[in-house]
Parts: C-alpha cells; sequence; structure tokens
C-alpha cells in the first residue's frame, strides 16, 4: 500500500512538472480582421481589452496582443 502511494505520488509530480513545461510562455494573439492604424493604438487597443504591455501591428497589418 505505501508503495502505491509513493509510486502515486511520483507520478503526479512527474506530471505536474511536464503540464509546467508544457504550459508555454505568453502567446500573441491578433485580431481577426481590421487594419491596425499605428503601433499607439494598437498598444492602447490591447490596454482596454486587459493585456498588459504589448500591442503592435504585424506585417499583415492586424493589431497583435500579448497574454500573460
Amino acid at each position: 500500500m505505501a508503495t502505491r502511494i509513493i509510486g502515486l505520488s511520483f507520478f503526479l509530480g512527474f506530471l505536474c512538472i511536464a503540464l509546467l513545461f508544457a504550459s508555454g510562455s505568453a502567446q500573441i494573439v491578433c485580431q481577426q480582421k481590421g487594419i491596425c492604424p499605428n503601433t499607439i493604438a494598437c498598444y492602447n487597443y490591447c490596454l482596454g481589452l486587459g493585456f498588459q504591455g504589448y500591442g503592435r501591428c504585424d506585417d499583415n497589418g492586424l493589431c497583435c496582443c500579448k497574454k500573460g
């Protein structure tokens, strides 16, 4: 019984560490359509949506915000 609990604890610990590394870092989310007028407007748009510290126009003219 004790080895079963230790084995389960080891497995759950390993699973938690694996999920932590698999979660990745911040993701960049770009709006589906529209034209990004400039970086300042995009930054303010992202702040209004609750994203912190990132708002830039990409090469396709879309406003991109960073999660996390």
